[in-house]
């Protein structure tokens, strides 16, 4: 079967959906693909999770600096 055609993802491929979703909105296959590899991958799963964890830290720290800088 061709590589366009491969339903499943490897974890090397899901770390990068995972990373780029944290960035940018993924298309409607990369979201199906990614969202199959982690109902059966439970260390992909948990990187999704520490991830999004790490980002919401930092834009909530951004936020906070943003808000108490002083403004002219």
């Amino acid at each position: 079967m061709s590589k366009k055609g491969k339903i499943t993802i490897s974890c090397y491929d899901a770390t990068y959906l995972i990373s780029k979703k944290q960035e940018e909105k993924l298309l409607l296959t990369e979201q199906m693909k990614l969202s199959l590899h982690l109902m059966y991958c439970k260390y992909c799963n948990r990187f999704a999770k520490q991830t999004k964890q790490i980002t919401d830290s930092i834009k909530k720290k951004n936020k906070k600096m943003k808000d108490s800088s002083v403004k002219i």
